[in-house]
């Protein structure tokens, strides 16, 4: 199970790349975001609205929204568009906000599902584009499809009075949670004084806005640190546990198990296993 993580290649103005049985938690960034099922099943949820895709269905996330993805079966497309792509394109998006996320397979035409299997098959992982016609080959078959998208969803005046409401709150609150996670002496009541209201209605809040517990949230994000540190250098699983906000080693390895099914201890010794043993298969076979 992949735990929230950074999505890749954010310098590139599109970029794709797939992934099989994760979990995103809460989370928004710049980028326009379209999430395509390939296989299975997958749970979303954008700015407190929940949504369950079935195998073909897709999902338009906005630029800022707040989501996070869970209970991944199978394999999903993720597409990335940067903001000044799309304003160099159309106005849409620019003067307008989504007001429906979601389309069913059965709603999409076959083209649709060609331009996703193009994707999927041709321009999927990339780490940076081969040459400019690649490039431009990719980038229109990604801006036909959003073009198909956007005739399937329904939209609401940008230019309307927004009041300040729980969105602005929980995106501060984020905010404040990313700069503080590894910090054991984080709270709930802190989280709440920072963004100003009152700890209980907070609590309630960020459940609906997260999907998560405020303690299951930072969990999360300590032990995607953890999992990252406990395979990138040789401090030793009680240095990490304390960097990553747990006072006890006890309650680190119970919290990790938890998550992620199995031990630090584990997850330390099947990596160097591995690693010795590619290694020497490269060894030998040179």
């Amino acid at each position: 199970m992949h735990i929230y993580r950074e999505h890749p290649h954010e310098n590139l103005k599109i970029h794709a790349w797939s992934d099989s049985n994760f979990e995103f938690a809460p989370h928004w960034h710049t980028q326009l975001e379209i999430v395509c099922v390939l296989t299975g099943t997958l749970e979303a949820q954008i700015n407190g609205e929940n949504f369950r895709l079935q195998e073909g269905d897709i999902l338009l996330c906005g630029i800022n929204d707040i989501h996070s993805y869970f209970n991944s079966t199978g394999r999903s497309l993720f597409i990335m568009i940067t903001p000044s792509f799309i304003e160099n394109s159309s106005k849409l998006l620019q003067n307008n906000q989504l007001k429906t996320h979601l389309i069913k397979a059965e709603q999409l035409d076959e083209k649709v599902k060609e331009i996703v299997d193009i994707i999927f098959k041709n321009y999927c992982n990339a780490k940076e584009p081969k040459d400019e016609i690649y490039s431009l080959i990719f980038h229109g078959y990604a801006m036909a499809l959003l073009g198909h998208l956007l005739t399937k969803l329904t939209y609401e005046s940008g230019t309307q009075q927004i009041k300040l409401n729980m969105y602005d709150y929980m995106r501060n609150a984020f905010e404040y949670i990313d700069a503080h996670y590894c910090d054991n002496e984080l709270s709930l009541e802190m989280i709440a004084d920072h963004i100003g209201i009152s700890a209980c209605y907070f609590s309630r809040c960020f459940k609906t806005y997260s999907g998560y517990t405020l303690t299951e949230y930072i969990n999360r994000r300590r032990i995607l640190k953890a999992e990252r540190m406990l395979k990138e250098n040789t401090k030793s699983i009680t240095e990490i546990s304390m960097e990553c906000g747990y006072g006890s080693l006890r309650n680190f390895n119970r919290v990790y198990k938890e998550i992620t099914g199995t031990t630090p201890h584990e997850v330390r010794v099947n990596h160097y296993v591995w690693n010795d043993t590619r290694i020497k298969n490269h060894e030998t076979t040179n």
